[in-house]
């Protein structure tokens, strides 16, 4: 019994837990043309799968057919050099490839690769310009990235200078902001001359931090106003004819003279409001929202208004006027 228990010991002191795993499907990682966009995506690609599996892949398998050829005329090696490339040496080969030639081919590409991204249908404003300012910080990294890909092994005369002129860096950036935004923002910086992209981003998000900060403190005072009783003044306004004693004795005439170019009276204004379309967008319609408050003041505080001029009935009229 002692016996059989030694050699059912020494049996179980020879066994080994043998963990097998097979490498994570690489299948999506392939380049199939040398440009920057697919290079770019190419090697993104790589970093999030060495990100996520902690395993380099080779990248010399994945190349397509052609690239392969391309890369072994310009570097002037066979096939079994260009497989047997360390990561390191085949990705500074892929980028010196694809890197420009001339400021014209540096300009065309940092132009065409970088994006600003607004999502409201609607000209920006204080009430939306956290997402604009979002806009601006992506679009600002994303010139970066695609800057210093560019530049790592382009010749110095071929990478643009730091300016505002036609086909400079800084001209480039403002180019890509809509609205005249960068233009007027360049306008408020306190020198025109700076030594590298860098120095100009900070001078440039110096003066769009500040207005952030008031467009955030403008916005949380909106906040304090509102109400139903004040959305349901609105509401009613919009479709009721004004009477004319309205009209003839308005104090507030004047104020969107620059808005409604063709009325000539407070009148006509008021019935330009009442026939338009209500507008969906975020800002438009912040701004009827104002124009019809103005005419509910209007209405609504002036005592020779009957309640047979009021539109909907008695008992909802009171319940939507009541303060």
């Amino acid at each position: 019994m002692p016996q059989e228990m030694l050699r059912h010991s020494a049996q179980e002191d020879q066994r080994q837990v043998v963990y097998t795993r097979e490498q994570p499907s690489d299948a999506h990682l392939r380049l199939y043309w040398l440009d920057f966009p697919s290079v770019e995506k190419f090697f993104s690609a790589v970093d999030d799968y060495i990100a996520k599996y902690k395993i380099t892949p080779e990248i010399s398998t994945m190349l397509y057919p052609r690239v392969q050829e391309t890369l072994k005329a310009h570097l002037n090696i066979t096939e079994a050099k260009l497989l047997s490339m360390f990561f390191k040496h085949l990705t500074e080969a892929i980028l010196r490839y694809i890197r420009p030639q001339t400021r014209t081919d540096f300009e065309r590409t940092l132009a065409e690769n970088t994006l600003f991204d607004f999502p409201f249908n609607s000209y920006p404003s204080a009430n939306n310009f956290g997402a604009w300012y979002d806009g601006l910080l992506a679009l600002s990294t994303r010139y970066l990235v695609v800057y210093d890909v560019l530049r790592e092994y382009c010749h110095k005369s071929a990478v643009p200078k730091c300016d505002n002129k036609p086909g400079g860096l800084v001209y480039i950036f403002l180019s890509k902001i809509p609205f005249d935004y960068g233009t007027r923002v360049w306008r408020e910086l306190n020198q025109s001359k700076f030594r590298d992209i860098d120095a100009f981003f900070k001078a440039f998000f110096k003066v769009v931090k500040k207005q952030y900060r008031i467009a955030r403190e403008a916005r949380a005072v909106n906040l304090f106003f509102g109400g139903t009783a004040y959305h349901a003044r609105v509401k009613r306004v919009i479709g009721t004819p004004l009477p004319a004693s309205v009209h003839a004795n308005s104090t507030r005439s004047t104020h969107y003279n620059t808005q409604y170019n063709s009325a000539s009276s407070y009148g006509n204004r008021a019935n330009n409001v009442r026939r338009s379309t209500p507008i969906q967008s975020g800002q438009q319609k912040h701004s009827q929202q104002r124009l019809n408050h103005t005419s509910a003041e209007v209405a609504f505080d002036d005592d020779r208004i009957s309640d047979a001029e009021r539109p909907g009935s008695d008992t909802e009229d009171a319940n939507a006027f009541a303060v």
